[in-house]
């Protein structure tokens, strides 16, 4: 028995205690007692009802910046976990490193693979800060992102050197 609804009208709020998964029966009865009967061990719930507080955990691992055939493109690897994750529930975000950024997306909704690989636009910042985010069905938010103070950085340029003279040596 969970409680009782003294006003007899909808809505009847009803606090289950914790998280879990709760089956539930509503027993309505008139003011002499008679109707429904309460449940018994092994009967059906009329519902489940999924109570879920807890955000998912998120990890982000270090991002993998493209070299060689892959230049122009950067590994976002991440581990994401939760009872309650549903498709398309990851989100990933990029902010370039100066003062009031703002968060932009750089792709649609993703499902939990753990891993996209975002190929930068021309227009992509040099220096940047990367979230991703996880949505659980219960709308619970978990995050995680690159510390402010190790941006990921892009530097496509492909530096060169040339030797202007020699001069001998004393070693």
């Amino acid at each position: 028995r969970s409680g009782e609804d003294p006003d007899r009208r909808s809505p009847f709020p009803v606090d289950l205690g914790a998280e879990g998964t709760f089956g539930i029966k509503l027993v309505v009865l008139s003011a002499a007692n008679q109707g429904d009967l309460p449940p018994v061990p092994g009967e059906a719930p009329m519902i489940l009802v999924s109570v879920d507080s807890t955000p998912p955990v998120v990890r982000l691992d270090p991002v993998q910046v493209g070299t060689g055939v892959n230049t122009g493109k950067v590994a976002i690897l991440w581990s994401a976990s939760d009872l309650h994750i549903g498709p398309k529930s990851v989100t990933i975000s990029v902010k370039q490193d100066a003062p009031n950024a703002t968060w932009q997306p750089i792709a649609p909704p993703l499902d939990n693979t753990g891993q996209y690989i975002w190929t930068l636009p021309p227009n992509a910042p040099p220096k940047f800060l990367l979230k991703v985010e996880v949505t659980d069905d219960a709308g619970n938010v978990g995050s995680a992102e690159t510390p402010e103070n190790q941006p990921v950085v892009i530097d496509l340029s492909r530096p060169r050197s040339r030797i202007l003279g020699i001069e001998p040596s004393s070693v």
